[in-house]
């Protein structure tokens, strides 16, 4: 009856450990896509655009993964979405590497 027990537990974990790896494995694709955008976010180039899927997926985090969590858990993925909404809509800045393109490029075009 032991080894019954210990062998239902033991192919519990195994399965609960399988869920675990798939479900990682989904993250890994996930988080690479991220630190993409990150890091094109992070030196200025096409903010705009690389904002979009930042946004989209701390919506989905906060809307529809989070949903029925208590609002501790809730409340970072809105403390992240606030300010890349705030970059979608104000741009940049000047000192983003898409401005000093955008300068360049003008001043080619006036010569």
């Amino acid at each position: 009856m032991r080894h019954a027990v210990a062998d239902h537990g033991a192919g519990n974990r195994r399965q609960r450990v399988d869920e675990q790896a798939g479900q990682h494995a989904g993250d890994e694709t996930q988080r690479g896509e991220d630190e993409h955008c990150r890091e094109r976010n992070g030196i200025g180039l096409f903010s705009r655009a690389v904002t979009i899927p930042i946004i989209g997926f701390l919506s989905i985090a906060f809307f529809i993964h989070h949903a029925h969590d208590r609002w501790q858990r809730r409340e970072l993925a809105l403390v992240y979405l606030i300010p890349f909404v705030a970059l979608f809509f104000l741009g940049p800045g000047k000192f983003a590497l898409d401005a000093w393109i955008k300068v360049k490029v003008a001043s080619k075009g006036g010569d």
